[in-house]
């Protein structure tokens, strides 16, 4: 008696062959992936990094010379602050406020990345956020500044 010839075994090959070529498909589409960044969702409330990254601020020339200027107490906008990922890494946004009595005003949002003191400067007038030097070149110091300097 002759054996009898079924499609079956020709298609558990072809599925087997089929299911090599995904796993291997796969493989490379898993090896030609970034790893996943750190989550950068931070609040600001509660969080010492932040308090890190707003005595940064402080510390600026441009800030100590903006606050003898105006004269105004001076606040930070930390219910709305938190971390923010720019270019790729992960920065702590740090808004600057006078405090008018009835009123914040804006003075800046300074961008901080604490692991290399980095500092950017998001643009009043919109679009990607300035590095300090780049903002201190375009907006010049303050008027009548003591420090003259911004």
């Amino acid at each position: 008696m002759e054996p009898l010839h079924t499609p079956w075994p020709s298609l558990l090959n072809a599925g087997r062959q089929s299911l090599r070529l995904g796993v291997v498909a796969l493989s490379i589409a898993w090896a030609g992936t970034a790893p996943a960044a750190p989550a950068c969702d931070a609040q600001a409330v509660g969080s010492q990094d932040y308090l890190k990254a707003t005595r940064l601020v402080e510390q600026l020339p441009d800030f100590q010379a903006w606050t003898g200027w105006h004269r105004r107490p001076t606040a930070f906008g930390m219910p709305m602050d938190g971390q923010v990922r720019t270019g790729g890494r992960c920065y702590w946004s740090v808004s600057v406020y006078a405090d008018e009595g009835d009123h914040l005003s804006l003075w800046n949002v300074f961008l901080v990345h604490l692991g290399s003191g980095d500092m950017l400067v998001s643009d009043v007038t919109g679009g990607e956020p300035l590095s300090l030097q780049a903002w201190r070149r375009k907006y010049g110091p303050l008027p009548d500044s003591p420090a003259g300097k911004r």
